[in-house]
């Protein structure tokens, strides 16, 4: 898997910046008040993050989908109860967890 064949989205260029907005996304300022109000003291470790959790993500869903190519669709049965199992350990762990501190 190559990261270049990941899919990512439509960069805007300038002729279609020009176009009527997108209210559905969120306006540059309102981004930078975000970003320096969650990460005042280094905003650039916090977007560095962010773009490695995306990347991450993406490589992911690449290999999900590698999976389910080779081996077919996975058994949604057997997906609700290792689900479940899951769920319940990390209850357990939590709960521990909690206890610990």
């Amino acid at each position: 898997m190559r990261l270049a064949s990941l899919p990512f989205p439509q960069v805007r260029t300038p002729s279609s910046a020009l176009a009527e907005p997108n209210y559905a996304e969120p306006r540059p300022d309102d981004l930078v008040q975000d970003l320096r109000a969650i990460a005042p003291d280094n905003v650039s470790a916090f977007v560095a993050a962010a773009v490695r959790h995306e990347l991450d993500r993406r490589r992911l869903h690449a290999f999900v989908d590698e999976l389910v190519s080779e081996l077919g669709p996975s058994d949604e049965a057997e997906v609700a109860r290792y689900s479940e199992l899951f769920a319940a350990t990390a209850a357990v762990a939590d709960a521990d967890w909690e206890a610990s501190s």
